[in-house]
């Protein structure tokens, strides 16, 4: 248990020193809007990617297919939404997800149940549904308007875990910070390549996580 308890202490620090490094390089992002003076497709576009990576943990490794969503906010602030697929060398297969993805389902069907303010319940269920698993700070180097770089930090990951041949379904908390890099190839489509730290709550793991993205950009210019 202590060790759990150090390494989700060390990931805590490391989301909170991802954050305080974030807001140095990306000029106070969550305040600043303004246009900067590199002019980048990245910078208010909307990605969307296809995002396979493996994670290791120790000796395990963990294999995932998924798609990544970042609607930008702000030049250099975006939210964080994956969906991914994982299969682990043990038979355990796993959904990671958003936390609405588990809270709205529920809220939906208490919603339908409702014998008064059904209308409301479904609303808040929707609009849990958006809730993002993260953000990114994005920083746009000078001069390489082709480029792009990100801090993410997604505290709020959700994995729904089981194996084919037992019924039983766990559901875990995750949390994952790290590094993004994007290319833009040629007009909107993108790759790139991302790494980091993973941790599952719960376990206390610690994970290292690689993989790289390729997309697309839709303007909003």
């Amino acid at each position: 248990m202590c060790v759990s308890v150090n390494n989700i202490r060390k990931l805590f620090c490391f989301l909170c020193f991802s954050f305080f490094i974030a807001n140095i390089y990306a000029g106070n992002p969550l305040v600043k809007s303004g246009k900067s003076t590199t002019s980048s497709i990245f910078q208010t576009g909307w990605t969307a990617a296809l995002t396979p990576d493996l994670t290791f943990y120790g000796n395990q490794q963990v294999w995932s297919m998924g798609i990544s969503f970042e609607p930008s906010v702000t030049d250099f602030l975006s939210l964080n939404y994956k969906f991914s697929l994982s299969y682990k060398d043990n038979k355990l297969y796993s959904v990671h997800g958003t936390p609405g993805t588990v809270v709205s389902p529920y809220m939906l069907m208490f919603a339908l149940e409702a014998d008064s303010n059904r209308g409301g319940w479904v609303f808040l269920s929707i609009l849990t549904l958006l809730l993002p698993e993260g953000v990114n700070f994005k920083i746009h180097p000078r001069n390489f308007s082709q480029f792009a770089f990100s801090i993410y930090v997604n505290p709020f990951g959700v994995d729904y875990a089981r194996r084919l041949e037992t019924l039983p379904k766990t559901i875990y908390m995750s949390g994952e910070t790290g590094i993004k890099a994007y290319f833009q190839v040629k007009d909107n489509f993108f790759a790139g390549a991302y790494g980091g730290i993973r941790g599952i709550y719960r376990f206390g793991k610690l994970g290292f996580t690689a993989g790289f993205q390729i997309g697309y950009v839709f303007p909003r210019d």
